[in-house]
């Protein structure tokens, strides 16, 4: 294309094409600095259609693609006898296109704006607002990104265009669930090699269809499994993850089982769960020789216990560390509420009460430490697989890390 774009205002009636490569939006009243031929910069179709409609969005006007095919692609103003108007077409032999004219004037009335922008489709809105997804631990709810694309471009999008443009710009950013369930099998060959000591175990049914992943970090590691345990600091250290698609006694028990490859059965091994049948059928059958004990908190909550002084009374029951404290605490307390003496009995008191724990339980009395994992992992869980394994990989590096720039402050003098 030949001519002069340039103005002596430092304006254009063509945009160069490298600016677009820029991700900079169109408009007739920017200068867009030093210029490269036009002909010899080749673009994607799709990167053009989106700096199109967000240039519409920016600017608030609509446009009409005329023609689009494999070779040209023709859009115009929706205004009334409008000219402004694009055309672009392939590069010679080849799929990639070019700008071959470019009128960026409006002539319809610039009074006519469109407050519900038909352009603000799905992609546009996942570029604009994906910056914003970057971090997985923040809520970004339909309703605040129909208030910010508001704000922004003074234009009203419905709960249904935010929320699909949020759903792409998640895959923009982490991929599809589609994609990442393949790349799991290289993912996990990969972690081991990168992380010496990890290990990685994928389950699949008979129709070599995905059900479980187990992954544990170093030589400590739908529904996520996990066994966690407290350091000598009493700060949380998660052992081991996976990610299945249902909670089950046979789902737990292959759980356990990987996890048995890291941490061997023992007598003096104990591991404090609620009381969900699955878990303690899959301990039973894996962990024959472990104590298992239960989380009082769950079992207050099942036992509902109502006011302050029957939970302190609950609390100094389960810690006691003699059988008189214990028994003091445990008649006052089914003096009150007598009806949960049968369930206790039958619960058994070894279960839950420190002082007839056969182990030692020291202060773990409850599952809060995999409740708090639970939690921080909340938003990420919604993640592809491959991203929530980075998610805990990157956690659990955080910490080591911290840990060891912490421990490194002290010193013990010997001699």
């Amino acid at each position: 294309m030949g001519g002069n774009w340039e103005h002596k205002d430092g304006t254009y009636d063509y945009v160069p094409v490298d600016c677009i490569r820029r991700g900079l939006y169109f408009s007739s009243k920017i200068s867009y600095g030093e210029l490269t031929d036009l002909i010899s910069v080749r673009f994607d179709k799709e990167e053009l259609k989106l700096e199109v409609s967000m240039m519409a969005l920016n600017e608030c006007f609509e446009f009409k693609v005329q023609k689009s095919s494999k070779e040209r692609f023709v859009v115009k103003c929706c205004g009334d006898n409008c000219e402004w108007v694009l055309r672009a077409s392939t590069y010679k032999d080849t799929n990639a296109f070019h700008v071959t004219s470019f009128k960026n004037e409006h002539t319809c009335s610039r009074t006519q704006t469109y407050p519900n922008i038909r352009n603000a489709n799905k992609k546009v809105i996942g570029h604009i607002i994906k910056d914003q997804l970057t971090d997985c631990g923040r809520v970004y709810r339909g309703k605040e990104i129909v208030k910010d694309i508001n704000q922004r471009f003074k234009v009203n999008i419905s709960y249904k265009q935010a929320w699909r443009g949020k759903h792409y710009a998640e895959q923009l950013l982490s991929g599809s669930a589609e994609e990442a369930f393949v790349k799991l099998p290289a993912y996990c060959h990969n972690l081991e090699l990168a992380n010496p000591g990890t290990i990685t175990h994928i389950l699949r049914d008979e129709f070599n269809s995905f059900e479980m992943v187990f992954i544990a970090i170093g030589a400590a590691v739908s529904t996520m499994f996990l066994a966690v345990g407290m350091d000598g600091n009493n700060q949380i250290l998660p052992i081991a993850f996976g990610v299945g698609k249902t909670e089950s006694g046979d789902a737990w028990t292959w759980f356990l089982s990987k996890l048995k490859d890291g941490i061997a059965d023992h007598p003096e091994l104990a591991i404090i769960s609620d009381r969900a049948s699955s878990i303690d059928l899959a301990i039973r059958t894996v962990y024959p020789l472990a104590y298992h004990g239960l989380c009082c908190r769950h079992l207050m909550v099942n036992l509902r216990l109502k006011g302050k002084a029957q939970e302190s009374l609950w609390w100094a029951t389960c810690k006691a560390y003699t059988i008189s404290d214990f028994e003091t605490n445990y008649n006052a307390l089914c003096a009150m509420r007598p009806a949960i003496r049968e369930t206790l009995t039958r619960v058994g008191f070894h279960k839950w009460a420190r002082s007839h724990c056969p182990v030692q339980r020291f202060n773990i009395m409850t599952s809060n430490s995999a409740e708090s994992i639970n939690a921080l992992s909340r938003n990420a869980r919604k993640l592809p697989i491959t991203k929530l394994i980075d998610f805990f990989v990157s956690l659990l590096q955080k910490w080591y890390f911290e840990r060891r720039q912490l421990g490194g402050k002290y010193y013990i003098r010997t001699g």
